[in-house]
């Protein structure tokens, strides 16, 4: 955090009360919803599939963002995609 502090500059003026109830709201809410279902994982699961799960994070934000935010979705990105669930579905092949 130092580090980014000191090498991008940020506009502390920008923070208001909406960025910092943003914030609040992140930490509080998603954040914690994932790091239960993240351990709630690590008790079910063997070591092996729960962390190659951590895999399927970019690929779910990356399958979300056209349908929820209407951003294109090119071949680069299902190229990614298709390298990623691959790279997953070889680490769990038994």
């Amino acid at each position: 955090m130092v580090i980014g502090l000191a090498v991008e500059r940020p506009d502390i003026a920008a923070f208001n009360a909406t960025t910092a109830w943003a914030t609040g709201y992140l930490v509080n809410s998603p954040v914690r919803i994932c790091y239960l279902a993240w351990f709630a994982a690590l008790r079910r699961l063997p070591p092996v599939a729960a962390s190659t799960s951590v895999l399927l994070v970019p690929l779910t934000g990356s399958i979300s963002a056209p349908v929820l935010l209407a951003e294109p979705l090119g071949m680069r990105e299902v190229l990614a995609m298709t390298f990623t669930l691959g790279g997953a579905v070889l680490a769990l092949w038994k």
